[in-house]
């Protein structure tokens, strides 16, 4: 059966990126405590830490989105409501030698899952109107930023960015991906605006707003 990976949630970097306080890891061989600094180390989870240095700038690659994404739960395919028989635990009644919770638990054979979240009503847990297997998911163009080294310049901690498949190396930590490169590899940086209504100014809309007695631009 395939591991799920666990990506950590954009809130949950942040929490841990914007943390003032240094954070301390346990990584060295003789069990002796490493002070890390959240703001020049990614903290990956409890017991993974990477940092970029010199020029080079670390990457989590944005999950793969084939346009088919149920609108109700944006692609999870659970809402954020955690699931009432495991707590969150993704186990039933959260203990673990009962196996997955079956309340919130999606698929057939070596792809079932559990969320540890009640399951979007409208896609039933599928995230879309079409799975695209794994085998046909292409890799991402996009990711954000989550270390940056010292010598980096144009870009910094919590920048969406965008670059070419051909870019960087990349690789999994602890079924999170990252990709590795040199700031000059990145392509461009992205934003997203806030969204506005469009006016009707030409075209079909326009006109019949017009014979209607409407004025568009009013």
């Amino acid at each position: 059966m395939a591991m799920e990976r666990k990506r950590p949630t954009i809130a949950e970097l942040d929490k841990i990126l914007n943390n003032p306080n240094p954070l301390q890891v346990v990584s060295n061989p003789d069990g002796s405590i490493t002070t890390l600094d959240p703001k020049e180390w990614a903290i990956i989870n409890e017991s993974e830490a990477l940092r970029a240095i010199d020029d080079r700038v670390l990457i989590i690659e944005d999950e793969f989105r084939s346009g088919l994404e149920c609108s109700a739960c944006n692609g999870k395919g659970h809402t954020d409501v955690i699931c009432k028989h495991c707590n969150g635990t993704k186990f039933w009644k959260g203990n673990k030698s009962r196996g997955s919770c079956p309340d919130c638990e999606v698929g057939t054979l070596g792809a079932r899952k559990s969320f540890g979240y009640e399951i979007c009503d409208v896609c039933k847990g599928r995230s879309a109107s079409v799975i695209v297997p794994d085998t046909s998911k292409r890799p991402s163009l996009t990711g954000r930023v989550i270390s940056v080294g010292k010598n980096v310049t144009e870009f910094r901690v919590g920048d969406h960015v965008m670059y070419t498949n051909y870019t960087g190396i990349d690789f999994v930590v602890a079924g999170v991906r990252l990709r590795i490169m040199k700031q000059h590899d990145i392509l461009c940086e992205h934003k997203q605006l806030a969204k506005k209504e469009k006016t009707p100014q030409s075209g079909a809309i326009r006109e019949e707003l017009l014979e209607a007695g409407i004025n568009p631009l009013d």
